[in-house]
Formats: structure tokens, sequence, C-alpha cells
């Protein structure tokens, strides 16, 4: 697995990008992400709401390149625990909620 560096500055950045398609390329992450989605088939926030949406994205609750450490940035990325099942829509309302610092 290769060495996160600590993000720096805003939550989108070529560092981030980088890292992230890196991981998101792996064997590892592809396994992870579809015995996930499998148990979790549903948009877990619209579950919240009452409203049925199948599940296209595997998001990763606090992004990993937050992490303060080697070993936490590792755990953030591979810990089912930080992982939600979303749909497009919610995605992109969560990300963008991020970047706004909501």
């Amino acid at each position: 697995m290769p060495v996160i560096p600590r993000l720096k500055g805003k939550y989108k950045s070529p560092e981030r990008f980088n890292l992230s398609t890196e991981y998101y390329n792996n064997k590892r992450w592809k396994e992870l992400r579809h015995s996930y989605i499998m148990r979790h088939p549903l948009c877990e926030r619209c579950m919240q709401f009452g409203k049925v949406t199948a599940a296209e994205h595997v998001h990763h609750i606090k992004p990993f390149l937050r992490g303060r450490s080697q070993a936490e940035r590792i755990r953030l990325l591979t810990d089912p625990n930080n992982l939600m099942s979303l749909c497009q829509t919610c995605h992109i309302i969560i990300h963008k909620e991020l970047e706004e610092g909501v």
C-alpha cells in the first residue's frame, strides 16, 4: 500500500486526486467496495429520509486523507465502519458539504 501524505489546504487538490485515484484503482479497494455494496445495496442517506434508492457509490465517511498518521489513514481507508453506500445524488451532496465545510 502506498504512503499517503496528510492532506493540506482545500479538500480538493491535485495531491488528493492522485492519491485517491491510486487507491481507488487498487484491487484491495475494489474487493472491499464490492463486498460492502453487496451487503448495503441501498443508499444509506436516502434511507434516513424514508426513501429507497439503489446505491451506486461507496463513500468514506471520514476522508482518509484527513488521518493524522499513516496508520490512521490506512485504517480509515479500509474500515467498513467508515463506509456508507450512496446514490449519485447523495454522494454529490455530501462532497459539496465537505468542500463547503458544512
